[in-house]
């Protein structure tokens, strides 16, 4: 048997599952907020959707990241995957605010359990010599999703007025229903040992690293960079659509669809950008290019422009995401891949949430443009992270980053 093939069937069912559950999140990014508007009448439930969605994931993470290590990481996905999909069915019945926000709850639970077993099972899954082209391809599902998602949801919804939220509603728990099934096939050899899990890391081999609530100090940097870039990611998720409505223009979800593609198309050929051009160059160049969207938005004169800025954020959103990915799985001891993980999905959990929350009182208070450029300055303050925190111990960590 090769022990080095990348695309068995256990990799390939773990993206095809993983895939669905990412469309059925992404279903939800920019209709549950205008669902949530419409129950309301205000943009601050907008965001505390999102938010309590973060949050209910935030939460659950650490311990998922504990409970992979112990249990059977497919059996924690189908739970996570069942949670997710009985909260898509029991949206058409939430109809005050409250409701839909203790549904979105446990479907925050849902995923959170689900994306942080799927993280360490591909880890599991994937031959330790082929790890980093392994986790990068592994990971192309969610452009994907976030390419198709986003649109078809807005599409599904259209002006139907409630009819169209309960049908999307019901698809999104058909393809929670597929994931399920999908994910049932899915049967991964057990590791020989723990130093075989995934790529060979020579960090806690004697003594484990010390730890700050959890998460080894390797990760804490990484995870603060990303929080921060989600923090401003958030504005676009939540507060496009409505920004673009009020100006009177129609077929916004084709923002997302263009930035997902850009997306994808800059994960396909950063890892040979990145050589040629220098790690830490493209990605700090990826940095400003993402906060510059983002202080862009407020003063786009047309849905022509919007659609061009959206090739520009793409690529930006693109490259960062993954390369924290890598960099938190390296500078890490296997032993705590599962909170290792845990902690590179928590952070955009937090920035997502405390985003959508802050982020929609500004836009409450002093309107859409001041919102997109407080969502720059936070890009920005990720950019002085990473300049300042993982450049400066590049030399302790190098031998474990992979681009």
């Amino acid at each position: 048997m090769d022990t080095d093939r990348l695309w068995t069937k256990n990799y390939i069912l773990l993206i095809v599952a993983s895939f669905g559950t990412a469309m059925l999140v992404a279903l939800f990014f920019n209709t549950l907020p205008l669902y949530a508007e419409r129950l309301s009448g205000a943009a601050t439930y907008a965001g505390l959707v999102t938010t309590a969605y973060s949050i209910a994931a935030l939460a659950t993470r650490p311990v998922v990241g504990v409970m992979a290590t112990r249990y059977s990481r497919v059996k924690l996905m189908l739970i996570g995957i069942i949670l997710m999909t009985i909260a898509c069915y029991c949206y058409t019945y939430a109809t005050v605010i409250f409701f839909l926000i203790a549904l979105r709850v446990v479907q925050g639970i849902g995923f959170g359990i689900k994306s942080t077993a799927s993280g360490v099972l591909a880890a599991e899954i994937i031959p330790p010599s082929r790890f980093a082209e392994g986790i990068g391809m592994y990971g192309l599902y969610i452009p994907v999703a976030n390419a198709i998602g986003p649109a078809v949801g807005l599409w599904v919804v259209g002006s139907a007025g409630m009819a169209g939220f309960h049908k999307l509603f019901i698809i999104a728990g058909v393809i929670g229903i597929v994931s399920f099934i999908i994910m049932m096939f899915v049967r991964p050899a057990p590791p020989d040992s723990d130093t075989e899990t995934g790529a060979k890391n020579e960090i806690g081999k004697e003594d484990l690293p010390k730890t700050i609530f959890g998460f080894e100090f390797g990760v804490v940097y990484p995870s603060i960079v990303l929080m921060l870039m989600y923090f401003g990611h958030s504005a676009v998720t939540t507060f496009v659509p409505i920004f673009a409505m009020s100006k009177g223009w129609t077929g916004v979800g084709f923002f997302y669809t263009i930035s997902a593609i850009s997306l994808f198309t800059a994960r396909l050929f950063y890892s040979k950008m990145a050589k040629r051009y220098g790690f830490h160059k493209f990605t700090i160049g990826s940095l400003i290019l993402f906060s510059g969207a983002l202080f862009v938005i407020p003063f786009l004169q047309s849905q022509s422009q919007l659609y061009i800025l959206a090739c520009f954020y793409g690529a930006a959103q693109g490259i960062v995401p993954m390369v924290i990915n890598t960099q938190v799985l390296m500078r890490c001891s296997v032993q705590r891949r599962g909170t290792a993980i845990a902690s590179y999905t928590s952070s955009m959990d937090i920035g997502i949430g405390l985003g959508a929350i802050v982020l929609g009182i500004v836009a409450d208070a002093m309107g859409y443009s001041t919102t997109f450029i407080i969502a720059g300055l936070a890009s920005v303050f990720s950019l002085i992270v990473y300049c300042t925190t993982i450049m400066r111990d590049e030399e302790k960590y190098s031998k474990y980053i992979v681009c």
